[in-house]
């Protein structure tokens, strides 16, 4: 952009002289339809370099918010914005030079030897220039996609259950969080008889193999080899005799999931959590808002298989029956594995 701003100037100032020292009307003619279609060109290559900068922009600060029809609708908006004011420049700086073409080929000695604006050496200076330039805007992209992985690379999938699915494995369970902490795994056996009673229930958090030790906020550590193996143990707190505030069992055997979606990253391992919303029955989810209701501030788990696969701090009443799990994938397989075993809860 910079460089097409400066050749923008340079064409104006060459013109701008040209025309006060120039006395041959063909010349001047000639001069001023070279200006006119230079001067497009580098309007064009700038403003199509400032639509890869705008639109890099605005994915890179959307990032995961991406949501398909309101997006496109912004980056549709910038390119006819981005259209719109480089139509106007080119027909602002160029305005004159169609005057003093009008003028001096409204002459009938200056009809017939009229030039059409451009000579071969400028032909050719500007095909070298759009190639240039095509190749930087082409690797602008790359550099852009790559590194802020943009969220038009990443797509969101759709699971759901079928209207007359009335199965369930009923493995998915939804707590609050009493306690967790990070231990020795050769202590969680005798933690688990002198945790697990008729209110607590010790349950480990997912096995994770990038984990470090010392981030309480994402509750994740990393393995040592010549450290003895730790676990990450969750104390849930049973809302009833029988277990967790929200289960198939309190639901008396329905299901609970009806619809997961989940944002899938363009490879794998996932650099960065990958957002997944899983949606429950109306049922589940009146369930989940009266849990919200009552622990509001305070923190919440879900679990599958008997593993904690999420936890966090409920801040607000959940109305729209639904959560989020985010974590990092190392294959593709294992998140479609996830996903699928999710929607037969």
């Amino acid at each position: 952009m910079f460089t097409c701003l400066v050749i923008e100037l340079v064409l104006t100032r060459k013109f701008q002289r040209k025309t006060l020292e120039n006395d041959d009307l063909l010349v001047l003619s000639h001069t001023a339809r070279s200006f006119k279609k230079l001067f497009s060109v580098f309007t064009v290559l700038n403003y199509s370099t400032g639509l890869i900068l705008v639109c890099g922009l605005l994915m890179s600060l959307v990032g995961e918010n991406y949501s398909g029809k309101p997006m496109m609708l912004t980056f549709l908006a910038v390119v006819v914005g981005m259209i719109v004011l480089g139509i106007s420049e080119i027909r602002y700086k160029t305005r004159p030079c169609d005057e003093i073409i009008r003028q001096i080929e409204a002459s009938d000695s200056t009809r017939i030897n009229r030039k059409t604006g451009f000579d071969k050496k400028q032909k050719w200076f500007c095909i070298v220039m759009i190639v240039v330039f095509l190749g930087f805007d082409i690797w602008a992209y790359t550099i852009v996609g790559t590194y802020l992985k943009l969220p038009p690379m990443w797509r969101t999938v759709e699971y759901v259950r079928a209207a007359d699915d009335h199965l369930t494995e009923g493995k998915l369970a939804i707590w609050e969080v009493f306690a967790d902490t990070v231990v020795s795994e050769k202590d969680v056996p005798e933690l688990r008889q002198i945790l697990n009673n008729d209110s607590y229930i010790l349950m480990e958090g997912r096995p994770e193999a990038k984990m470090e030790i010392g981030d309480e906020a994402m509750h994740s550590w990393r393995q040592d080899e010549s450290n003895p193996k730790r676990v990450q143990l969750y104390l849930l707190k049973k809302n009833s005799q029988e277990g967790p505030a929200i289960s198939s069992m309190a639901l008396e055997g329905k299901p609970m999931v009806q619809r997961v979606d989940v944002t899938k990253p363009p490879k794998y391992p996932s650099n960065g959590s990958v957002p997944m919303i899983v949606w429950l029955t109306p049922e589940a989810g009146q369930l989940l808002r009266e849990f919200a209701k009552h622990l509001t501030g305070k923190r919440g788990a879900v679990s599958i298989d008997g593993v904690v696969v999420q936890e966090w701090k409920i801040m607000s009443n959940l109305e729209n029956g639904c959560f989020f799990i985010m974590r990092e994938w190392s294959s593709k397989e294992e998140l479609e594995a996830f996903c699928e075993r999710l929607i037969r809860q």
